[in-house]
Protein backbone atom coordinates (compact mmCIF):
# COMPACT_ATOMS: atom_id res chain seq x y z
CA UNK A 1 0.00 0.00 0.00
CA UNK A 2 1.11 3.57 -0.94
CA UNK A 3 1.33 6.46 0.86
CA UNK A 4 -1.78 7.86 -0.67
CA UNK A 5 -3.83 4.45 0.50
CA UNK A 6 -2.55 4.37 3.89
CA UNK A 7 -4.07 8.47 4.05
CA UNK A 8 -6.88 7.89 2.13
CA UNK A 9 -7.59 4.39 4.52
CA UNK A 10 -7.22 6.63 7.44
CA UNK A 11 -9.60 9.44 6.15
CA UNK A 12 -12.54 6.30 5.82
CA UNK A 13 -11.46 5.17 9.12
CA UNK A 14 -11.74 8.92 10.39
CA UNK A 15 -15.21 9.25 9.10
CA UNK A 16 -16.65 5.66 10.15
CA UNK A 17 -15.49 6.12 13.78
CA UNK A 18 -17.55 9.75 13.75
CA UNK A 19 -20.28 7.71 13.15
CA UNK A 20 -19.46 5.06 16.15
CA UNK A 21 -18.19 2.14 13.57
CA UNK A 22 -14.47 0.49 14.65
CA UNK A 23 -12.80 0.13 11.26
CA UNK A 24 -9.56 -1.00 10.24
CA UNK A 25 -7.72 -1.32 7.00
CA UNK A 26 -5.18 -4.50 5.84
CA UNK A 27 -4.02 -5.12 2.98
CA UNK A 28 -6.54 -2.55 0.87
CA UNK A 29 -9.43 -3.92 2.52
CA UNK A 30 -11.51 -2.52 4.94
CA UNK A 31 -12.57 -4.72 8.22
CA UNK A 32 -16.01 -3.87 10.04
CA UNK A 33 -17.72 -5.83 12.37
CA UNK A 34 -20.26 -8.16 10.28
CA UNK A 35 -23.46 -6.74 12.04
CA UNK A 36 -21.78 -3.17 10.42
CA UNK A 37 -21.68 -3.91 7.16
CA UNK A 38 -24.68 -2.42 5.64
CA UNK A 39 -24.59 0.67 7.96
CA UNK A 40 -20.78 0.74 6.88
CA UNK A 41 -22.10 0.89 3.05
CA UNK A 42 -24.56 3.57 3.55
CA UNK A 43 -22.46 5.59 5.45
CA UNK A 44 -19.60 5.26 2.72
CA UNK A 45 -22.06 5.67 -0.10
CA UNK A 46 -23.60 9.41 1.31
CA UNK A 47 -19.80 10.92 2.37
CA UNK A 48 -19.50 13.26 -0.73
CA UNK A 49 -15.01 13.24 0.45
CA UNK A 50 -15.22 9.42 -0.37
CA UNK A 51 -14.66 8.52 -3.83
CA UNK A 52 -13.96 5.00 -4.16
CA UNK A 53 -15.79 2.46 -1.40
CA UNK A 54 -13.17 -0.02 -0.82
CA UNK A 55 -13.92 -4.10 0.00
CA UNK A 56 -15.58 -4.53 3.26
CA UNK A 57 -14.64 -7.59 5.07
CA UNK A 58 -16.92 -8.35 8.16
CA UNK A 59 -15.37 -9.94 11.10
CA UNK A 60 -17.28 -11.74 13.96
CA UNK A 61 -17.01 -10.49 17.46
CA UNK A 62 -15.38 -7.00 18.44
CA UNK A 63 -13.06 -5.28 16.46
CA UNK A 64 -11.52 -3.36 19.68
CA UNK A 65 -9.33 -6.31 20.70
CA UNK A 66 -7.81 -5.26 18.03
Amino acid sequence: MNEVDWAYGGFVQGQLKRKGIDARFWKGRLYVSKKEIKETKEILKQDPNIDIIPAIIGEWGSMQSR
